[in-house]
């Protein structure tokens, strides 16, 4: 007698991915603000769709309109591969960062002033970007540009702004001790997790997302029912089903 062996599919059910940067504030003391943001817990927290801000009062309804910090965290999508440049108009102090290298540090008080970044070359696709502010005086002023591999310059729009909303993943439909294996690519490290009333969470990804990672799932008896025919791009977030297919 022979046995059945279901085909299995891994649905994705919810994107983590959205449009926009989180956007985290800080206040700060003394005649230096802090050089980062370690060891600072944020005051209010919110979603930019983009970084273009004048600011006479305060940037946030729990926020002060002096002495404060702001933190954009997120990922550049890039149509057109190329060298850009960035720029960052800026009253008072600016980071900024791509792909964890800081491209500008003009890190003290100052009127507002433009701030060029050398160029850099960026493939197609995702880039992950952090913009670090601080403003001591109630007027601020705060804007992020490109320089696109035409010439052309412009405030960086909307549409290539994004962040994800955690750095877990959600894996359902699948009955307990069943077991997901995450291998991301050129990496030698493996994330795995066992279903538990029905979900099954990988925490800890790595920051410098999308991960491409291979996915492979096994039931309570360690066989292996089902793995991807070729690498997924995960983020943190994203939730998926697998299913009978």
């Amino acid at each position: 007698m022979g046995y059945y062996l279901p085909n299995y599919v891994l649905v994705k059910t919810k994107s983590g991915l959205l449009n926009g940067l989180l956007t985290r504030f800080y206040t700060w003391k003394g005649n230096k603000p802090p050089e980062d943001t370690t060891g600072l817990t944020p005051i209010a927290e919110s979603v930019s769709p983009y970084v273009s801000f004048v600011y006479t009062d305060k940037p946030h309804p729990n926020v002060p309109p002096e002495y404060f910090m702001i933190e954009w965290k997120g990922f550049l999508k890039v149509e057109n591969p190329g060298k850009y440049a960035f720029y960052v108009i800026s009253s008072d102090g600016c980071k900024f960062w791509v792909n964890q290298e800081l491209i500008i540090n003009e890190w003290y008080d100052q009127p507002s002033r433009l701030h060029m970044s050398r160029e850099i070359k960026l493939l197609k696709g995702f880039h992950q970007i952090r913009l670090l502010y601080y403003n001591r005086l109630r007027f601020g002023e705060i804007t992020l540009g490109w320089v696109r591999p035409d010439g052309s310059s412009e405030t960086i729009p909307r549409e290539h702004f994004y962040f994800t909303v955690s750095n877990k993943v959600f894996f359902t439909g699948l009955p307990d001790r069943y077991k997901i294996v995450v291998k991301p690519i050129g990496t030698e490290k493996v994330y795995q997790c066992l279903f538990t009333q029905g979900v099954c969470m990988i925490s800890d990804l790595e920051e410098a997302m999308p991960v491409p990672a291979n996915v492979s799932v096994y039931n309570a008896e360690n066989t292996l029912i089902y793995s991807t025919a070729s690498p997924l791009e995960i983020w943190g977030g994203d939730e998926y089903l697998v299913k009978e297919g």
